[in-house]
């Protein structure tokens, strides 16, 4: 019966109930309606009675408790809520353990006073959904705030929000919320709460509402919301686990996300963070749509999430996406920074659908920074980016196994596209990726260094139309090539390894260590395209292999041993349009070893620059074709040529070369076809190469060593020419050189006459003229040449032969000449201050014919001042020059009187003021501007501030918003101090004027910037005692501010940290609190409410010394005198006790004495001893439980509780109890109430966790109140024992009777429910293994029995045989338990339904397989087995052929005589499967006949064969022989006669020639024997006949 209380005094429901529910649902919903009768009037009964039953009586109940929630209300047992609860600010609801709540549809409770949960782990409190509709949970409005809620142990089920905070701050630990179908936790306004081992399971899966996205969330944090949440863990989820949003935060910890995802109104994530600054750490994701999305949607929010230590494995989509909502706004600065990251299972079999991932790693128009990251087994790129710039930087990453086969660019370990900006990659390994190891294109750009990347299944590297700078790669055993760069534009890498490439392309285009195509086709200033001290070691198709490319940059390069063939270095340009396209490419410091019939270099329809050169091992050298329209000059040089055809060079309208080196190793000829060369100091090591020309060649060979042209191959239109080096200088008879002399050049061939005017040493070289041609004809004759040189008028020529190089001396004998003049200092219309000192300089001047120089210096003020190189006026040595305008003549002469002059102008004159101002404070560097106090001093310092002729200054000081100057006449202190504290402005000009009463005023001027000035702090302390349970006052009411402004201020300590603080609203300059033991310095800073100073703060410091305070003990619970019997758990709590030196975090939720914070030398550690004069010490030594739980044995117990922080201060307490002997206690194990069964389950009975206190042995004896059940099901019997019983259909009361050996007894009783159950399909025939189809041999009926089918109510109805159709039906074959039935061959589906009388029924489903029979042959009769050669005969033949499926095509029969070529088909008739035939004819001699009978179905032949004698033709020879032979003999012919008689009778009988086929698809035919061994045959096979099962 069921009775409902309504208390007037509340606004809510609490219904009592004698039976327990079941967990969801009301128990009326599983009552007959008979009963539903008796429980109306039973209502109507005590409804007079219950509306006036006092609430006392409710207490008495065991089944539940509630009271009033005007103070403090208290809930245990069950509590059901019909509407909505509200805990007032001045009230307290408090929810013991074991408490189960019933929450109507729609209704929630609502805190704004104190919510206090004291569930356990073993008996948490539960709310739960009353059945018809979801709850709304609890809400923590902002009143609660700070009202100490505390949530322990608390499960949360069926609601659609469990817990809403609104600014609140309550605790919440150990907290499970189930299928809560919106959001579980839901934070807003700044709610802060503390979380701690958080459980959410399911969510969202079961929400009608499809329009509405904001459901199946875990914890949503909103609205600048903080929580610091520890031990999260949930899964289930359809939408997200976590959803932080606007501008929240918050401390995330120990996260662990499972089965995230299914959401279709949103994008669903295990964590999304938007606009919002978070720590996250130690996180793990598993088997999400997507595991952590970062996206930044709002200008002017901040969105970064730190997070340490990151696990995501099997996403769905993406595991990590880091991105901008609006991909084309991009944001320039960094979303996330992450550190240990790991990413593995995207899109992969454990994720909840393969193959849609998009990326491990996704940064999308935002920045990151990413350390230490591994990212493996991903099917989709490791890393995918777009819009990226250096804002993202990822350092320490390995990527493994990653990237999508099938989808492009997406196969790649990292895709990258539109990163203009180049983001930033250090220490990062890619292998084994599906596609690339790194895809760029699209101006993907990549910075970075030491990479690793290798065994990936394409490229090591693909880049395409992106830029990428790289120091540091090694790059090996990639299926195509290392790197490949396709329109490349500035690819600047170095140090780079490339090994092992390519093995897995057909050619050196996509499986060389380097490609490049396209990459520059026009050469710039920019942009180039490098490898830089670069190794390849047995790439596949070559080192390098070059497509159209310019600008192109291999310096540095070893090359070793590449494979297949190819040459180490092959470049074509052939592609190139040439009248707007080229360039050159760049070989400089290359050295090859390789072993080829081809070249080692191979270069086609290309201009370039090789420069350092070597070549080792067996190969033809370098091949070179220049073919470029003759639009760019090519260069070779410093290079030692090797091989067999060491050098051939094509098609260069122009190829310079230095320092060639034609060696010993090069053992063919230098081969140059449509070649323009200009080659300097060549040198050939043998002496004996041939230099080879075509008609359209020319070389010339500069100062070329050791090469015979005797050997050359030269040609008619070739020719080779020897050049030198000419060097002329031209000097006098004195052999000093000749400056500015005229010379003219001549050659009598080859060489264009010149002219040059000589150098001021009369020194000049002209390299490479030619001295010699050789062409088809030998050689000429050498060049003769002509020099003339000249000077003031004096002329000599020189003639010799160019035969090397030569150097010539023109000697010209000349007169006298005037002396060079060669003047310093000073300057023409260089000005001076009255008196400088000046240095008149002309100490470099000469004289051709080395005569003794004199010098006259000469004012057109002043006279003649000075007589020598040097001259120093105005030192204070007696020369000097007056103020004014000089023309300062300059005359040196020599011996010969030979003189030169030169004018310059200067002038002395009174110069104005020189300014230099020093400031404290100084300007600011940027802009130049002061920046000061408002009511502060600026100094100044003029010191070095001078007037050049050192004139007395004046000095007058302006600020812009001052009405005048001030001035000061003379002796003007250097330094002096300025306050502008009377300005209106904050900004104004100071200006400095200097006057030496000459000259105009020399004005120094600078912008001058007031700033607010902070506040002057001040701090006196005040307490009772220096002791730590003391209070202590900080007062810094003296605390000022100079412009009055309000203040702020904070205090803090060195010990405790931030004591307390307060806004420049409040102005509140006073602390008082507890401060730990110690000396602490006490720090209080303060600072005022101008904007333009946030962040400045003034402080003071002063020290504070506390000494150790005695702990605190207060009894919280039990009350003294409290009787309880010793099953009772007793809980005893000093909550309210502690110790101010310790620290609260050793505390268990509560409220306590303690420290915020932990004391950096230790806080106090309090030695706790519960002593009971009867048990004596209550907990073990060494253990200190502030909270005791437990059972007493029986007796009157003083406890007392003694608290000892070991530092000399000791509290005790105590308390008195009293235990009474109780009687057994019930710990059943299996069933539970509420437990379900069917009828044929077998119920175990387990009660081994009951337990007597008082140690009496005790029985259990279990009835059950079923109609069919008379008696105790068990009697007496030991109740820590295992018993197994079944239970007939109903609903079962099952009580169990605890008795002890003292006489006391316990009954408790519970429900289950035994349901019919539904008959057990079976199948005894065919012999069927579950899963496994059935075969079975051709039959005409297949025997089904299902004798095995079972139904633990005995209640079996029928049973139907189905066959599945090919149009989808199901045809019944059979409505009996057995019996035979007709199936064709092949495959079947057979289904047996067997239903009970309550329409209950189980299926059982099987295939079976008939196999297709095959033709039989049999029963063969002849009508004669001899045959007479010659003799016309007519045979006739019968036997029988059975096809069990009529699928026989053909049936021959054919009788040959091999030995003369003779066939014979007969023609068959069939009779109901038996077969006859005649046949007439002749044999032709004797011997053996073969009958061969032949029966076709499909690829299937059987056939049979008899063999038949045939004896020679009768004559009058062999009749005579049988004539003679018949006395000897007769006896003999009559037994084989008869014997034969008997033979012809077994053929006739015997049934079967030809063995059984095997079942299994192949085709055994066995020979037919001789007619002696068919009897043998026959045996053979009735032993093979299959036998017949019997069922």
């Amino acid at each position: 019966m069921y009775l409902r209380i309504i208390d007037t005094t509340t606004d809510f429901d609490v219904t009592h109930q004698g039976v327990p529910l079941t967990d969801k649902g009301l128990a009326s919903q599983y009552m007959r309606p008979q009963y539903a009768v008796f429980l109306v009037l039973g209502l109507l009964i005590l409804c007079p009675y219950s509306t006036i039953s006092p609430l006392s009586q409710e207490h008495e109940s065991n089944d539940a408790s509630a009271s009033s929630a005007r103070a403090t209300t208290t809930w245990s047992g069950n509590v059901w809520l019909n509407s909505s609860y509200h805990v007032s600010s001045s009230d307290a609801l408090i929810i013991d353990d074991c408490t189960q709540i019933w929450m109507a549809s729609d209704i929630r409770i609502y805190i704004d006073g104190r919510l206090t949960v004291k569930g356990t782990q073993s008996c948490p409190a539960k709310i739960h959904s009353q059945g018809f509709g979801d709850h709304q949970g609890l809400q923590f409005n902002s009143t609660s705030k700070n009202r100490g809620s505390i949530i322990d142990n608390l499960t949360i089920e069926d609601s659609e929000y469990a817990i809403t905070i609104y600014n609140s701050n309550p605790g919440l630990y150990n907290v499970s919320i189930e299928d809560a179908d919106r959001v579980a936790i839901d934070l807003f306004n700044s709610a802060s709460p503390i979380i701690r081992d958080l459980n959410i399971q399911d969510g969202g899966q079961g929400f009608a509402n499809g329009v509405e996205w904001r459901q199946g969330i875990g914890l949503s944090v909103g609205n600048y919301s903080t929580p610091i949440v520890e031990r999260f863990t949930a899964d289930g989820l359809e939408n997200r686990a976590m959803n932080v949003w606007g501008n929240s935060g918050g401390m995330y910890r120990n996260l662990t996300f499972t089965n995230i995802g299914g959401a279709v109104l949103s994008l669903s994530a295990a964590i999304w963070i938007e606009d919002s600054q978070l720590l996250i750490e130690d996180a793990y994701i598993d088997e999400s749509d997507n595991g952590v999305y970062i996206r930044h949607i709002t200008d002017s929010s901040i969105t970064r999430a730190v997070m340490r230590r990151v696990v995501i494995e099997d996403s769905q989509f993406r595991g990590m996406m880091v991105d901008k909502s609006d991909h084309m706004n991009y944001t320039n600065y960094q979303s996330a920074i992450i550190e240990g990251l790991e990413i593995r299972g995207t899109g992969g079999s454990g994720a909840a659908d393969q193959n849609w991932a998009e990326a491990a790693l996704e940064i999308n128009a935002s920045g990151a920074w990413i350390e230490d990251a591994l990212i493996e087994d991903n099917i989709a790129p490791g890393i995918r980016l777009f819009f990226a710039d250096s804002t993202t930087t990822i350092n320490n990453a390995s990527i493994k196994n990653c990237g999508n086969p099938v989808k492009g660019a997406h196969a790649a370990g990292i895709y990258n596209t539109a990163a203009f900006f180049a983001p930033i990659m250090n220490n990062l390994s890619i292998e084994n990726s599906a596609g690339p190891g790194i895809w760029a294109e699209g101006g993907g750009a990549i910075q970075g260094n030491d990479w690793m990347l290798a065994n990936n299944s394409a490229q090591g590297m693909y880049v395409d139309g992106s830029a990428m700078v790289v120091d540091g790669m090694e790059i090996h055993h990639n299926n195509l090539s290392g790197i490949k760069v396709n329109d490349g534009r500035k690819v600047e890498l170095s140090n780079v390894s490339s090994s092992g490439n390519g093995h897995q392309s057909t050619g050196p285009e996509d499986g060389a260590g380097m490609v490049f195509i396209e990459s520059n086709d026009l050469e710039s200033n920019s942009g180039d395209v490098m490898c830089r001290n670069c190794v390849s070691r047995g790439d596949a198709w070559g080192a390098v292999w070059a497509k159209d490319s310019v600008d192109l940059w291999l310096d540095g390069f070893e090359i070793y041993d590449p494979l297949n063939g190819t040459p180490a270095i092959a470049i074509d340009n052939s592609g190139l349009t040439k009248s707007f396209q080229g360039g050159h490419f760049n070989i400089l410091g290359v050295n090859v070893w390789l072993n080829r019939s081809g070249p080692a270099i191979d270069i086609k329809d290309a201009a370039g620059v090789i420069d350092g050169l070597d070549m080792h091992g067996s190969h033809l050298g370098l091949h070179w074709d220049g073919d470029d329209s003759g639009s760019w000059v090519s260069e070779l040089s410093h290079t030692t040529l090797r091989g067999s055809d060491c050098l051939r060079l094509s098609n260069h309208s122009s190829i310079t070369s230095i320092a060639l080196n034609i060696s010993n190793d090069c053992t063919g000829t230098v081969n140059l076809e449509n070649v323009n060369a200009n080659w300097s100091t060549t040198f050939d090591e043998s002496g004996g190469h041939v230099i080879s020309l075509d008609t359209n060649s020319t070389l010339r060979l500069h100062q070329a060593e050791n090469i015979d042209l005797t050997l050359a191959v030269i040609p008619s239109g070739a020719h080779i020419d020897l050049a030198w080096d000419i060097t002329i200088w031209v000097i006098n008879q004195r052999g000093n050189g000749v400056p500015r002399a005229d010379v003219e050049v001549s050659f009598d061939q080859f060489s264009s006459d010149f002219q040059y005017v000589s150098d001021w040493l009369g020194f000049d070289k002209f390299p490479n003229y030619i001295g010699q041609r050789w062409d088809d004809t030998g050689a000429s004759t050498f060049t003769q040449v002509s020099v003339e040189c000249t000077y003031d008028n004096t002329t000599n020529t020189t003639t010799f032969s160019f035969e090397d190089d030569e150097i010539l001396y023109c000697v010209l004998d000349l007169a006298n000449q005037p002396p060079f003049m060669i003047w310093s200092t000073p300057e023409d219309q260089e000005i001076f201050a009255s008196g400088a000192n000046i240095e008149f300089n002309a100490s470099d001047s000469w004289d051709l014919d080395n005569d003794t120089l004199t010098f006259t210096w000469t004012s057109s003020l002043n006279g003649e001042f000075g007589s020598s190189s040097f001259v120093s006026v105005n030192d204070g040595t007696g020369v000097s020059l007056s103020d004014g305008v000089h023309d300062i003549t300059l005359q040196i002469c020599d011996e010969a009187n030979n003189c030169i002059s030169e004018t310059r102008t200067i002038e002395l004159t009174n110069l104005a003021p020189i300014v230099s101002i020093t400031t404290t404070p100084t300007p600011d560097s940027a802009d130049n501007i002061i920046r000061m106090p408002w009511t502060g001093e600026l100094t100044i310092n003029s010191s070095s501030t001078l007037d050049p002729e050192g004139d007395s200054l004046s000095r007058r000081t302006w600020a812009s918003f001052w009405p005048s100057s001030q001035t000061c006449a003379s002796d003007c202190p250097e330094e002096w101090n300025i306050s502008f504290a009377d300005s209106q402005q904050a900004n104004f000009t100071l200006e400095l004027g200097f006057s030496d009463g000459i000259n105009p005023e020399s004005v120094w001027s600078i912008g001058i910037e007031l700033y607010n000035e902070i506040p002057v702090p001040a701090l006196e302390v005040s307490r009772q005692a220096n002791t730590s349970d003391q209070i202590v006052t900080l007062d810094s009411s003296g605390t000022i501010d100079p412009e009055g402004d309000s203040i702020g201020i904070r205090w803090i300590s060195s010990i405790d940290g931030e004591l307390g603080a307060s806004d420049v609203n409040a102005s509140i300059l006073i602390w008082q609190g507890h401060l730990s033991r110690g000396s602490h310095e006490i720090i209080v800073q303060v600072w005022d409410d101008q904007l333009n100073k946030m962040g400045t703060i003034n402080e003071l410091t002063q020290i504070v010394v506390v000494e150790n305070s005695a702990p605190v003990v207060v009894i919280d619970a039990p009350e003294d005198g409290l009787v309880v019997d010793t099953s009772t758990i007793v809980n005893f709590s000093t909550e309210g006790s502690g110790d101010w030196d310790s620290w609260c975090d050793d505390y268990p939720v509560g409220y306590w004495i303690c420290s915020n914070t932990p004391h950096p030398d230790g806080s106090d550690l309090l030695s706790i001893d519960w002593v009971s004069n009867v048990s004596g010490p209550l907990t073990p030594q060494g253990v200190d439980w502030l909270i005791w739980s437990g059972r007493l044995p029986a007796g009157d117990h003083n406890v007392t509780v003694t608290f000892d922080d070991l530092l000399g201060g000791a509290s005790s307490s105590s308390f008195n109890i009293k235990v009474n002997p109780s009687a057994p206690v019930l710990g059943l194990v299996t069933p539970y109430d509420g437990m379900g069964f069917e009828s044929k389950d077998t119920i175990f009975i387990d009660a081994s966790n009951s337990v007597d206190y008082d140690a009496d042995t005790f029985t259990m004896t279990l009835f059950s109140n079923h109609p069919l059940i008379d008696g105790p099901l068990l009697e007496e019997v030991d109740a820590i024992g295992n018993y197994a019983i079944q239970l007939p259909s109903g609903t079962h009361e099952l009580t169990f009777w605890l008795r002890d050996d003292s006489g006391m007894q316990s009954n408790q009783t519970i429900t289950v429910v035994v349901a019919d159950s539904a008959p057990v399909a079976a199948v005894d025939s065919p012999d069927i293994i579950p899963g496994v189809s059935k075969t079975l041999n051709p039959s005409d009926k297949v025997f089904f029995s299902s004798n095995s089918s079972s139904d633990a109510d005995g209640d079996i109805a029928k049973y139907e045989w189905f066959r599945y159709e090919d149009d989808g039906t199901w045809n019944e074959i059979l409505n009996l338990a057995y019996g035979e039935v007709e199936l064709a061959t092949g495959n079947h589906h057979i289904k047996l339904v067997v239903t009970d009388t309550r329409g209950k029924f189980d299926e059982f489903h099987f295939n079976l397989t008939l196999r297709e029979s095959w033709p039989e042959l049999s029963n063969l009769t002849l009508s004669q087995n001899k045959f007479t050669a010659g003799v016309k005969t007519t045979l006739q033949i019968e036997f029988e052929m059975f096809d069990a499926d009529g699928s026989t095509e053909l049936v021959e029969a054919i009788l040959s005589h091999g030995a003369y070529d003779q066939k014979w088909n007969f023609e068959l008739e069939e009779n109901d499967g038996r077969w006859s035939g005649n046949l007439t004819f002749i044999p032709s001699g004797s011997g053996w006949m073969q009958l061969k009978i032949i029966a076709t179905d499909g690829d299937v032949v059987r056939d049979m064969t008899l063999d038949l004698q045939v004896e020679a033709e009768l004559t009058e020879t062999n009749w005579g022989q049988i004539g003679g032979g018949i006395g000897g003999g007769a006896l003999l012919i009559l037994l084989l006669v008869f014997l034969a008689g008997r033979r012809r009778k077994k053929l006739s009988e015997m049934g079967l020639v030809e063995s059984w086929a095997s079942f299994d698809g192949a085709v055994e035919t066995k020979p037919v024997a001789s007619e002696l061994d068919q009897a043998g045959l026959i045996e053979d096979q009735d032993s093979e006949m299959p036998k017949m099962i019997d069922l």
